[in-house]
């Protein structure tokens, strides 16, 4: 682990009023006492932790949420409305794994003045402007009564870009190491970027504040295919940071119990330049550590 994240051992209460300012996707679902109903959260926007109602013109990119249990069934909540929490009722004891998934969708961008114009397009929809073939992907652990067996959570879910850990996060504790791979396209991905938050779930916690769904200026950053992708990289904002190494792994050192979150974005050249510039993937992760 880089040296950078372990020096920020000292500033991890800061990471509890810390946002990802930027839009991204992610999972809510808090462990439960065996008994009681699961509840999930999807995430989308820029208001971590907290989750939003779904814009009804962003409805249609998701496909349904997805709970599987150690039992290895799985259950599916379409997103279909603003609503955004919802209930696993009688759900088997032991681990759980979650996951969200935003399909693949065409954003386009032209300046416009000093900012610039987003339209749900491709090149040839809108001719001169910058494309972006867009997914996201989240996934969350979490158990009912006492952590399980559930080899869902240890093994790939087939999506372009994901973390995969090589144990069930709750079955660590503070001071332990969860070592996770990140995915591209099912390969490991060396060398990359990852962000990390952590929310400390025993502080209080400011209300719901929703924001709208926008888009920002930001200034140019060369180590990215396009300026405005300094936006859609949402772990740029994240409290800690760390890289992959060659294998595509990474060693996190569990500082604090809490909600934490691993976020990452990859971009790749797109096949047809006629029709867009790049495929762009992002992906988050998140678990819940008790102690």
């Amino acid at each position: 682990m880089k040296k950078t994240l372990l020096s920020a051992t000292l500033s991890v209460a800061a990471l509890a009023s810390a946002s990802l300012q930027a839009h991204e996707l992610w999972l809510n679902v808090p462990p439960v006492s065996a008994g009681n109903p699961l509840q999930i959260e999807m995430g989308y926007g820029e208001n971590f932790p907290h989750g939003e109602p779904i814009p009804a013109a962003r409805q249609a990119l998701f496909a349904p949420l997805k709970a599987i249990g150690s039992d290895k069934k799985t259950t599916e909540f379409p997103i279909n409305s603003e609503q955004y929490r919802f209930s696993q009722n009688n759900p088997v004891s032991g681990s759980w794994l979650v996951t969200a998934t935003y399909k693949p969708a065409f954003w386009s961008l032209k300046p416009a003045g000093e900012k610039y114009q987003w339209r749900q397009s491709n090149k040839q929809q809108w001719p001169g402007s910058y494309c972006m073939e867009s997914t996201m992907s989240a996934k969350t652990a979490s158990y009912v009564g006492t952590p399980g067996n559930n080899e869902a959570l240890t093994q790939p879910t087939g999506v372009r870009l994901e973390f995969v850990p090589e144990v069930d996060p709750a079955t660590l504790k503070t001071g332990d190491t969860l070592n996770i791979t990140v995915l591209a396209n099912g390969k490991p991905l060396a060398n990359h970027e990852v962000g990390i938050a952590m929310v400390d779930l025993s502080a209080p916690r400011a209300a719901d504040t929703h924001h709208h769904h926008h888009h920002h200026h930001h200034s140019a950053d060369t180590n990215l295919s396009h300026p405005a992708l300094a936006h859609t990289y949402a772990y740029e904002n994240a409290a800690m940071k760390d890289h992959t190494d060659s294998n595509g792994k990474l060693s996190l050192p569990i500082l604090k119990a809490g909600q934490w979150l691993l976020m990452a974005a990859n971009d790749t050249p797109y096949e047809d330049k006629a029709v867009c510039d790049i495929h762009l993937d992002q992906t988050t992760f998140g678990f819940s550590i008790a102690e």
